[in-house]
C-alpha cells in the first residue's frame, strides 16, 4: 500500500471513529429510538465527523495526551455528585439567607509550557476537567505568569486538588 492510500485509510478510520462516538452521544442524549431521531442523529454525526476532520487536517495544534492523564480524568467525574451538593447548598443558603453567595477567583501555579503536543493536551485537559464538576470553572491559563485561574462558587478544601483535580501542574 502506498503512502497516499495509507493516509486516506487513516483519515477514513478517524472519521468513522468520530462518527460512531458522535452518533452514540446523540442517541444517549435523545434517549428515543424512532426512525426520525435516528436519521437526525446520522445527519448530525456526519456533520460533526466532517467538521472534526476538517479541523484536524489543518494541524493547528497537535495533541498528545499521556495515558495516565486520561486515567486521572476520572477523578473529576467521580467528584461531580459532591460538587452538585455543594452548588445546591449554595443555592439554598442564598434563598434562605437572602444575600448573594460570592464565589472566588483563585490562582494556582501551573506551568504553561510550549507549543508541543503534550503541552497542548495538558492545558486542554486541565481546563476541561477542571471545569467538569459544577463548583469550579477554569477561566484560563496565564502563559505569562504560569498560573491557572479558576472561579469557584463555594471555595472548598485544598486549592491544589480542587483547582487542578488531575494534577497536571
Amino acid at each position: 500500500m502506498n503512502g497516499r492510500a495509507r493516509r486516506i485509510g487513516a483519515i477514513a478510520a478517524w472519521w468513522a471513529a468520530t462518527w460512531i462516538v458522535m452518533f452514540a452521544i446523540w442517541m444517549l442524549l435523545v434517549d428515543r429510538y424512532p426512525l426520525d431521531e435516528m436519521v437526525t442523529g446520522v445527519v448530525c454525526a456526519t456533520i460533526a465527523a466532517v467538521g472534526s476532520e476538517l479541523v484536524r487536517a489543518q494541524r493547528l495544534a497537535e495533541i498528545k495526551p499521556r495515558a495516565r492523564w486520561l486515567l486521572r480524568s476520572l477523578k473529576p467525574v467521580a467528584r461531580a455528585p459532591r460538587d452538585v451538593g455543594i452548588v445546591l447548598g449554595a443555592i439554598l443558603r442564598q434563598v434562605v439567607e437572602r444575600r448573594p453567595q460570592r464565589g472566588r477567583l483563585r490562582a494556582l501555579p501551573f506551568r504553561h509550557g510550549g507549543d508541543g503536543g503534550q503541552d497542548h493536551a495538558r492545558r486542554a485537559l486541565a481546563e476541561a476537567m477542571g471545569s467538569f464538576a459544577p463548583n469550579a470553572i477554569v477561566v484560563g491559563i496565564d502563559p505569562d505568569r504560569d498560573v491557572i485561574l479558576v472561579h469557584q462558587l463555594s471555595p472548598r478544601g485544598d486549592a491544589a486538588s480542587e483547582l487542578d483535580p488531575i494534577d497536571l501542574r
